[in-house]
């Protein structure tokens, strides 16, 4: 809530699209809902998407907002990235370790690629608020800027995304490995 009315205030609620956020809407409907097939999609969407979250700690995109925006960003960020799949696995409804296969991972890319390109591509043209950078390449994004990659970014993009979604997903089960035996041996 408290992004939702960070983004009223300065006029920029449409970036609440952006893949991080969804990601948040994934894992409130994982918590809030029964078991499912549906919730198996989202829930593999919401790993899929979790990368996001990692990339946005490593090169945010927060200069001049206040410093309680800015802590909310970072605490949005830290869900999305590793806590909510800890959280989300230590559930048990959807542990990340049951969607740890090649096929699941590939799909998991390809739901954010799809959401990148038919979603936030189209809205993206309309507004021309370049979300999630789906128009053009920016400054901080290290692949644009190092390879100047110009009118293939989208191209590349798909590729390094499907590549961080992948990492995303061995770090978040390793995080998941991680936390269950070290809860093990605490004894929670």
């Amino acid at each position: 809530m408290a992004n939702i009315s960070f983004k009223l205030d300065s006029r920029t609620l449409i970036f609440m699209l952006n893949p991080c956020h969804a990601a948040i809407f994934f894992l409130v409907f994982l918590t809030m809902t029964d078991y499912s097939c549906v919730g198996e999609i989202v829930a593999l969407a919401f790993y899929g998407f979790s990368f996001g979250g990692w990339i946005g700690l490593l090169f945010s995109e927060n200069e001049g907002l206040p410093w309680i925006e800015v802590l909310v960003y970072y605490v949005h960020h830290a869900i999305v990235s590793g806590l909510g799949p800890i959280l989300l696995s230590a559930g048990g409804r959807y542990d990340i370790r049951r969607f740890f296969s090649l096929r699941l991972i590939w799909a998991g890319a390809i739901l954010f690629t799809l959401y990148e390109r038919w979603v936030l591509m189209p809205i993206s043209l309309l507004s021309w608020a370049n979300l999630n950078h789906s128009l053009c390449g920016v400054h901080n994004d290290p692949f644009y800027e190092i390879f100047q990659l110009g009118k293939w970014y989208w191209l590349w993009a798909d590729l390094y995304l499907a590549i961080a979604c992948f990492l995303g997903f061995f770090i978040n089960t390793l995080l998941v490995v991680v936390f269950a035996r070290l809860s093990r041996l605490v004894g929670i």
